[in-house]
């Protein structure tokens, strides 16, 4: 009796330490920010950018709505295969200049969405190497790289980037191969919360926001 008290107790602590959050872009539309607060949402990644040009329409928005409903931001860079690195790191540097108090930045490594081409290992590696290094050096910290179990195994399962905090989609129907505790956790790519007429991403943080920086 004394084990499974013990064991439900370590079950509730560690429920206890989630802090659930989500993640946006202009897919979402209009936001009821104060809405998802309501529903224990304290954490938020935006989408800020894209590849060497394109930012999110919806970001300075979704910022300042989050923001005032209490949630804690951060922003994310999705990073197109097929471009330059130091450009890219610079349109989510400049994407970001005007706002204050955001968590660690985030870079969006995936194959979904992406374009065809798939650079060669050595090359990809070095570019984005050096896409993160200009990141960390803007913000003083190094980004956090949300990826997949098919990225992760194809491109970022080296010494090279054990530095960064993983934010791992790992799904119910897609549970995580991924043996690197991550930081945080994509548990839900079509969630449902009042506030949001779409589905959203719904994600957890296995730690504290002082984590990311908030």
């Amino acid at each position: 009796m004394t084990r499974i008290l013990l064991l439900l107790s370590l079950l509730c602590l560690s429920a206890f330490a989630e802090v659930k959050g989500i993640d946006v872009s202009h897919h979402q539309g209009k936001i009821d920010w104060r809405a998802i607060y309501k529903q224990e949402i304290r954490f938020a990644y935006i989408k800020a950018s894209e590849g060497v040009k394109s930012r999110d329409p919806r970001f300075k928005e979704n910022v300042k709505g989050a923001q005032a409903a209490g949630i804690k931001v951060g922003a994310y860079h999705y990073y197109n295969l097929c471009r330059d690195a130091g450009m890219q790191a610079q349109n989510f540097i400049e994407a970001l200049k005007d706002e204050k108090k955001l968590l660690i930045p985030a870079v969006d490594l995936e194959f979904v969405g992406n374009c065809e081409r798939r650079p060669p290992l050595e090359i990809f590696r070095r570019e984005l190497q050096e896409a993160l290094q200009l990141i960390e050096n803007h913000f003083g910290k190094p980004p956090i790289l949300y990826t997949t179990d098919e990225f992760f195994l194809k491109y970022l399962d080296n010494t090279v980037f054990q530095k960064y905090a993983l934010w791992i989609r790992d799904i119910p129907s897609e549970p995580t191969k991924v043996t690197k505790t991550p930081l945080l956790r994509q548990i839900d790519h079509r969630a449902k919360l009042k506030g949001i007429k779409g589905f959203v991403d719904l994600d957890v943080l296995l730690g504290s926001l002082s984590d990311l920086g908030g």
